[in-house]
């Protein structure tokens, strides 16, 4: 059985917070936004978060977007960053985002990896 919980599920072995919130929010509909690393870049990318980390990345998504949209958000944020926004030799000019997200520091630190 599967536990209904975020405790109960982080206390089985190898899960930790960002997988019992997938379940969480895709098995059981409860409000969660689970983040990634993937997650965690496309928001400071994007100027969202200026957290140094996935558990400050996710206050802040969860502050900036309504609870009922946590789900969605989180989705639409992996796909889109698949398709548009790849970690490496991303051009952000060209991207619908970060072309007029990004800061401009962000900007030339991208082109300098």
């Amino acid at each position: 059985m599967v536990p209904e919980s975020f405790d109960g599920l982080e206390e089985l072995a190898g899960v930790g917070h960002k997988t019992a919130s997938v379940v969480m929010v895709q098995a059981f509909g409860v409000p969660a936004f689970p983040v990634d690393t993937h997650i965690h870049r496309l928001a400071t990318r994007w100027g969202l978060s200026s957290g140094k980390n996935v558990v400050q990345t996710e206050k802040d998504l969860k502050r900036l977007f309504p609870e009922e949209e946590w789900a969605r958000r989180h989705l639409q944020i992996i796909f889109f960053g698949r398709e548009h926004c790849p970690a490496r030799h991303h051009d952000m000019e060209s991207c619908p985002i970060c072309s007029f997200a990004a800061s401009s520091a962000r900007k030339r630190a991208e082109r300098q990896r």
